[in-house]
């Protein structure tokens, strides 16, 4: 099976083949930078799911036909107990024509870090310039959420949870019939 990854980020990829040897046998991983067409750091699911489709649609116009494709696309969001950090993964299933989508758990963003992001500010350029922790230098790895747990739940895991439940949907008997058609441009 050739997956394509539309993300040449570390954490995506560790996350990736962490899980898909779960569902697929000798899977082969490729990866493609394409840019998402949403914000930097999307503020909604909606946004972030739309991230991840325009992230797929560009890598299959660039590389073409692959057994299936790959996105995953972080977040934050904002409810009034605070702001959360967390991240979607959308699996299209190229051979079938089909997806399942999937999303991690939250983390919750400290209050001196929300407090500077508004739309024209990187996300992570806050947490490298202004977040006080001994594990920066594995941001690229760990991710903010890492930095935030103290490295209790990073973002590969972030990645991995929401890979897990595309797959598991996808790939569960009971939910045949009930699969979702890609939509078509």
């Amino acid at each position: 099976m050739r997956i394509l990854l539309t993300s040449t980020n570390e954490a995506k990829q560790k996350a990736l083949q962490n899980i898909v040897n779960r569902f697929y046998d000798q899977a082969i991983i490729e990866t493609i930078s394409v840019d998402s067409g949403v914000s930097k750091t999307p503020t909604n699911d909606q946004e972030a799911i739309q991230g991840c489709w325009n992230r797929i649609d560009r890598a299959r116009e660039i590389k073409g036909d692959y057994d299936a494709y790959v996105s995953f696309e972080g977040l934050i969001s904002n409810h009034e107990f605070g702001m959360f950090l967390y991240g979607w993964c959308l699996f299209v299933d190229g051979t079938k024509n089909e997806y399942g989508l999937g999303a991690s758990s939250q983390v919750m963003v400290p209050r001196f870090i929300s407090s500077q992001i508004s739309a024209d500010v990187e996300f992570s350029d806050v947490v490298k310039a202004d977040y006080p922790s001994p594990h920066l230098s594995k941001m690229p790895v760990v991710g903010s959420n890492g930095l935030f747990t103290n490295l209790c739940y990073t973002r590969v895991q972030e990645f991995e949870d929401a890979a897990l439940c595309a797959l598991g949907y996808l790939h569960n008997p009971a939910n045949v019939g009930d699969q979702r058609s890609v939509p078509q441009k």
